[in-house]
């Protein structure tokens, strides 16, 4: 079992290396933080799913039990079925979480803004982007994190890596919460999983009423 999931189009990997090394510098980050070995800290499809290994059940598997979701947020990624049916199961895995816990704040999954988009998010992420948190650079939040590289690098000191310590102390976080997130207690089949993104009208408000009310440490 991996700490955290990365949950993202696979367009946005294709022609670009800029995701694969963002991930790369937060597993570090979050590395730093624990005991333990870089390998059992992030759970990323392009480097754990090899050739000839059944896709489905690795994936599964590690959407059913890591404790944390970061999902990277882009158009390529609210049309993605599978991402939708990723973050599915981690709704699923809150709400039992949210029957034991006291503080009834969410802090398992953490979207980040990869490409910017002004229109058309979906509703479920529409109060979860982190658009007023101060630990936030300005640029990030304006443009997303992909531009944010493109424009300024990744030199360490610049806004970019602002994101990359902020993002480790909200998964540092969640991973220190107690009770932590079960895991799904049963395996996971992609086929009759919903696609989050496709919710019935007013789904996600329900789903997302619990944190609005609480008051989130997080995003908000």
């Amino acid at each position: 079992m991996k700490e955290f999931f990365t949950s993202y189009a696979s367009l946005d990997a294709r022609y670009s290396d800029h995701l694969k090394k963002f991930i790369e510098d937060l597993k570090v980050n979050v590395r730093d933080r624990t005991a333990l070995g870089i390998d059992e800290i992030c759970f990323f499809a392009k480097e754990e799913i090899t050739t000839g290994s059944v896709w489905v059940k690795v994936l599964g598997e590690a959407v059913r039990t890591c404790k944390v979701i970061v999902c990277l947020c882009s158009p390529s990624y609210y049309n993605s079925e599978y991402c939708g049916k990723e973050l599915s199961v981690f709704l699923e895995r809150d709400k039992l979480w949210a029957k034991h816990a006291t503080n009834q704040e969410t802090p398992f999954i953490l979207p980040v803004i990869w490409v910017k988009k002004n229109q058309g998010v979906p509703q479920i992420f529409t109060d979860w982007l982190q658009t007023s948190d101060g630990k936030f650079p300005r640029g990030y939040l304006e443009n997303g994190l992909k531009k944010l590289i493109e424009l300024k690098g990744r030199a360490i000191g610049s806004e970019y890596r602002q994101v990359v310590v902020r993002l480790g102390d909200l998964i540092e976080a969640a991973l220190d919460e107690k009770p932590g997130l079960p895991a799904h207690p049963e395996p996971i089949v992609f086929g009759v999983i919903e696609n989050a993104f496709q919710a019935p009208s007013g789904q996600s408000k329900t789903l997302f009423r619990r944190r609005r009310c609480a008051g989130s440490r997080r995003f908000s």
